[in-house]
């Protein structure tokens, strides 16, 4: 709408005349009205352009280029090509892209090739070898736990520690006994020093000095009652006088005694420090050692025994301890190990097919619900028996590289059991589902592409996978730009820069 008299000024000398309109050619050329040179001036904005009224047209103008830009810039695959395919589009020649919008894809051709029969199974995966630890130190309780399920272990490592604290008290009072038997023995197989044996001699002297003097003592008591005695009979003395005087006298015959006995006891012991040590008494000191330095190993291996160590290398499989559990015999072990890490998955093959299966045959391994999910086996063993109640034979399949796998995993087999002719389209040409089905878009008259769903199989060589579904040898499938159509799109082909 044009300004009113009142919103401009009362003067329009300032506003430039029209200018007259100029074709695109000559507005292309230097020195035109779009390209100011040096000789025009720049045109002045309208006077109602200029101050608030301006600045308000300004931000208006802003706010609806940036809504038309999102609009563009938001666009879904499903609305229109991805930026990289767009670019795609235009012609290598530089002539215009054809009208509408046009994914730029390219296509290959479904093939002819031999293809494996495959016989279908489902299984568990198992350990080839599974291998039990135990502990021999029962009544024990778990104090730290060293590892945990699915960490690989080597041969002799600790995995649990045990309370040992009462085993290295009495290890200790183990090894007193030991070296006070030690030194007994020692002391045996040594003999008597010399100091010994003169003591000894010391000995039996003062002993018979002390006999000597008993038996003095004796006769002088033996006389005095011969005296007392005729006294006694004289009725000098009273009875009484001569029953002390006998008392007396049977006392010194039993200091005598007593002095004898330990002169005889001296004398022997003289005898042996003189003749040394005999070897019985060896045997006994030596017998006293064995049996300190037994007790001493019994301990030092039950001390060892506190940890629980890995019986041989892999990966382990089950752990059921915990922080403060105790030790026992009865139960599932500790642990227990899948020795080398080494696991294969058992098929349950229908006894009527399993004459298909044979040692060496190429198994695919995959796993129900996850499209990505794909591994490459071999047939190791069939199984000689069949289970009567099921009517199914195990199969054994070596696993490669069984990453991520863990004991228990159901999977599902496809066995190679011979070869026909099929078809056979690039991976890349596949696009899985979320419902597990797997779907191709094939290229049909006009540029339009049809969605198709197929059943994939083996892979092949060169980057194919086998397919069976509506599609012929000779048909196009879309390959790259795929994850961007619709039933129904109409493409461009373009040569794919990677052959």
């Amino acid at each position: 709408m044009a300004p009113n008299s009142a919103d401009c000024p009362t003067e329009s000398t300032d506003v430039p005349p029209t200018p007259p309109t100029v074709s695109g050619a000559e507005a292309s050329r230097p020195g035109s009205l779009d390209q100011p040179t040096a000789a025009t001036p720049p045109r002045s904005l309208p006077a109602w352009l200029m101050g608030p009224r301006g600045l308000l047209v300004g931000l208006g103008l802003g706010v609806l280029m940036t809504f038309v830009g999102g609009q563009l810039l938001g666009r879904t695959p499903t609305d229109g090509p991805a930026p990289a395919i767009a670019a795609a589009q235009a012609d290598p020649s530089g002539a215009e892209a054809p009208s509408g919008n046009r994914s730029a894809v390219t296509v290959a051709t479904v093939q002819t090739a031999q293809v494996p029969d495959l016989l279908t199974a489902t299984g568990t995966v198992e350990a080839r070898e599974l291998v039990p630890v135990r502990s021999t130190a029962t009544g024990l309780q778990v104090m730290r736990l060293l590892v945990d399920e699915g960490q690989p272990v080597q041969a002799n490592q600790p995995m649990a520690l045990l309370d040992n604290s009462i085993l290295r008290t009495q290890l200790i009072q183990a090894r007193a006994d030991l070296m006070e038997a030690e030194a007994a023995l020692a002391a045996a197989l040594a003999g008597s020093r010399p100091q010994e044996i003169a003591q000894a001699r010391e000995a039996v002297a003062q002993a018979g000095a002390a006999a000597d003097r008993a038996q003095a003592g004796l006769v002088l008591a033996q006389q005095r009652v011969e005296r007392n005695q005729l006294l006694f009979e004289e009725g000098a003395i009273s009875e009484d006088r001569l029953m002390e005087v006998m008392a007396s006298a049977r006392q010194f015959q039993a200091d005598l005694d007593s002095a004898r006995a330990s002169l005889r006891e001296a004398q022997q012991r003289l005898q042996l420090l003189q003749a040394g040590t005999r070897s019985e008494e060896i045997t006994q000191a030596e017998a006293r050692k064995l049996r300190a330095q037994g007790r001493e190993r019994e301990l030092m291996e039950r001390l060892r025994d506190t940890q629980v160590v890995a019986s041989a290398s892999g990966i382990v499989a089950q752990r059921n301890l915990k922080v403060g559990d105790t030790i026992g015999q009865d139960g599932p072990p500790p642990f227990t190990i899948v020795e080398a890490g080494v696991l294969e998955l058992h098929l349950k093959v229908p006894a009527t097919a399993v004459q298909m299966v044979r040692p060496g045959q190429p198994v695919q391994v995959t796993a129900d619900g996850q499209t990505d999910f794909r591994l490459m086996g071999q047939v190791r063993e069939v199984e000689p028996t069949v289970d009567a109640q099921s009517r199914q034979a195990t199969v054994k399949v070596a696993l490669q590289s069984p990453r991520g796998l863990k004991p228990g995993m159901f999977l599902r087999g496809a066995i190679a059991t011979g070869l026909r002719e099929g078809l056979a389209i690039p991976s890349g040409a596949v696009l899985p589902q979320a419902d597990g089905t797997a779907v191709v878009y094939r290229l049909d008259g006009d540029n339009r592409v049809a969605s198709v769903t197929v059943e994939t199989g083996s892979l092949l060589p060169g980057d194919l996978v086998a397919v069976r579904g509506p599609l012929d040898a000779g048909q196009g499938v879309i390959v790259k730009g795929a994850a961007y159509l619709k039933d129904g799109d109409r493409v461009r082909v373009v040569p794919d820069a990677g052959q």
